[in-house]
């Protein structure tokens, strides 16, 4: 049995998968990062106890200060309460803590696993070479080569 192997397939699929690391580290840790705000976000959309409403309709997804990450937001300038709901207050009229943050953050990160499994797999899937079956095999093929 005679065998050829095309060694630029191997350079092809080395030069893929550096550029593939480049990628990663850019694109997909920000898309990952506001894919747990977002998840962040709606669970403690549902879990903020609601009087007037106005704590609940300023959460939002937000860049951070330093541009490299996300952060989730609660309160404005006149929505400045939102720690005395987390956390509660012991001096000046007590008020006991009801958490909504913290849970879910808890939440988020249970169940981010699967989502970020999804948008990893479509990241390396798009980045990587397309892929190409051999022909004239017996038995309907089986063999596969990377390259372009």
């Amino acid at each position: 049995m005679k065998m050829d192997i095309d060694a630029g397939v191997f350079n092809r699929l080395g030069a893929s998968f550096q550029f593939l690391g480049v990628f990663m580290d850019r694109q997909c840790a920000m898309d990952m990062q506001r894919l747990m705000g977002e998840k962040i976000l709606k669970k403690a959309l549902e879990l903020v106890p609601v009087r007037t409403g106005a704590l609940k309709s300023t959460g939002r997804v937000v860049k951070s200060q330093d541009r490299k990450g996300i952060e989730v937001r609660f309160g404005n300038g006149r929505i400045n309460y939102a720690l005395v709901v987390e956390y509660g207050r012991i001096q000046f009229a007590p008020f006991p803590p009801k958490p909504y943050i913290r849970p879910a953050v808890r939440w988020a990160s249970r169940n981010f696993k699967r989502d970020a499994k999804l948008k990893l797999d479509k990241a390396i899937a798009a980045s990587l070479p397309k892929v190409i079956t051999s022909r004239g095999m017996r038995g309907g093929g089986g063999g596969t080569s990377y390259g372009r």
